[in-house]
């Protein structure tokens, strides 16, 4: 009988002591979910982040789905068009596709948000992507309701899709939001927050301490200048490769942590004296673009294509060649004639040149660069018209965007195209550009012109803010 009270008791205490535990476990998730929304009125969120990326995911390989939960159908948007839309210079979570997704979950009204953003891809070859998806037998239940396209800064260096169809969506869908039920508590978001608030400690502690970015780029010029001096003497016979490889030792050693914290983040290859040359000046013409120095900075890399043209020119140093191509486009120092003396002049020094296909198409590009021009707008207008008759045929809402940096060309058309057909247009040119005024360049665009964290999610809102009331949405 005893023994029988004894477990009764023992069983109630028990129960109790969960039940205690569940009580308090509630009480603290409900005081954390206050708490944390009175920290982000007040702190800097930078560091923290809502899920961990998959390092080993090639993002430009793959188009992300964020998707809404519960079981009921959702409604999807579709999110199409270059690096901008890709996103491909932050992590997935700072992409305007994700925080779209975010802003229709705020207002309870979740979204399928899908991102097909393709780096460098041209206005032909969203078209061609976008009407492969569209007419495609398996996505006909499930239509997007709207699709948002911002394109064209790759048309005039993507000439061959304006012909050739680049075939089948091949890449494959990658969810990227955690699924487990315990990512949404606060108690695992708390200790989520201990853990990056340490790390952050721990990687920006002594950064912050080191020379300003403007000592940095001095330096990184100083070694560019030098491995350029050095490799230009072992190509020409005068110096030794071993002499070459002491000069790259001693200009590494003058690295600062904050470049060689950028070069593992962004995986930068800087382990040979070509790679550190090549890497320095990319760093420094990324300096030059965020303030508006353009033209210094497309000097910088013609300089490098008369000085080592067997470098520049080859597959392994394609991210300089890409930066001319994309640099061309927003400059107006140097003019079409201008560049295409340098090549000329290269040339005859080195006929070797000749041989290497970038070479060649940028040759092509410059010396036709008006009639490029000519042709590429006639077929990107083209292209566009078709995209806008697609969309209405298959009922889909259309909205469309243009870059926040002075494209020219592809602005130009694009607001052409919203005029013609009185589409909804996200004016990122106009809306950024009060904003760099304000506030400055580096805060809201980053290296190339693309958006920072920051101006991916104030690009998200001004979508969000046309979306809401095109698709019903109350805001």
């Amino acid at each position: 009988m005893k023994l029988e009270k004894l477990n009764r008791s023992l069983s109630f205490k028990v129960s109790l002591s969960v039940i205690s535990i569940l009580m308090t476990l509630l009480a603290l998730e409900g005081l954390l979910r206050l708490a944390g929304y009175t920290y982000r009125q007040t702190h800097d969120r930078s560091y923290l982040t809502p899920y961990k990326e998959n390092l080993e995911l090639d993002r430009d390989r793959t188009y992300e789905k964020y998707l809404g939960s519960g079981q009921q159908k959702r409604r999807t948007i579709l999110c199409i068009g270059d690096s901008f839309t890709n996103a491909g210079n932050v992590e997935s979570y700072h992409s305007y596709p994700y925080h779209l997704f975010k802003h229709f979950e705020k207002i309870s009204s979740p979204k399928n948000i899908l991102n097909m953003g393709m780096c460098e891809n041209s206005t032909f070859g969203v078209w061609d992507r976008l009407k492969n998806y569209l007419n495609d037998p398996g996505n006909q239940e499930d239509l997007p309701a709207a699709v948002v396209v911002l394109v064209g800064s790759a048309d005039k260096f993507e000439r061959s899709q304006m012909t050739i169809e680049t075939g089948k969506n091949n890449n494959p869908w990658v969810e990227t939001l955690p699924k487990a039920w315990f990512y949404s508590l606060r108690l695992y978001k708390l200790f989520r927050h201990f853990k990056l608030a340490l790390t952050y400690r721990f990687i920006t502690q002594g950064i912050e301490k080191e020379r300003s970015q403007e000592k940095d780029v001095e330096i990184l010029l100083s070694i560019h200048q030098k491995l350029k001096k050095g490799l230009s003497g072992t190509i020409a016979g005068f110096e030794m490769e071993s002499k070459l490889q002491k000069i790259y030792q001693q200009e590494y050693s003058r690295l600062s942590k904050r470049f060689l914290k950028y070069s593992r983040d962004l995986k930068v290859n800087i382990s040979s004296p070509d790679s550190l040359m090549q890497a320095s000046l990319i760093y420094v013409v990324k300096n030059y673009t965020t303030k508006l120095r353009h033209d210094v900075g497309l000097g910088l890399l013609l300089e490098m294509a008369r000085d080592l043209p067997q470098y520049f020119w080859s597959k392994s140093f394609e991210e300089s060649y890409f930066y001319t191509l994309q640099i061309f486009q927003i400059q107006s120092k140097f003019s079409a004639s201008d560049i295409l003396k340098i090549l000329n002049s290269t040339k005859e020094h080195r006929p070797s040149v000749v041989d290497f296909e970038y070479f060649k198409e940028f040759y092509e590009l410059v010396s036709n660069w008006e009639e490029v021009s000519l042709n590429v707008d006639r077929a990107r207008l083209l292209a566009w018209e078709k995209i806008v008759v697609l969309c209405r045929e298959k009922k889909v809402k259309l909205v469309v965007m243009n870059y926040p940096s002075d494209y020219r060309s592809a602005n130009s058309i694009i607001y052409q195209i919203a005029n013609k057909f009185k589409l909804p247009l996200v004016d990122n040119n106009k809306n950024f550009s009060k904003l760099v005024k304000q506030h400055g360049r580096a805060k809201y665009l980053d290296d190339d012109d693309h958006f920072t964290p920051l101006g991916y999610q104030l690009m998200a809102k001004d979508v969000f803010s046309i979306l809401s009331p095109l698709l019903g949405e109350s805001k």
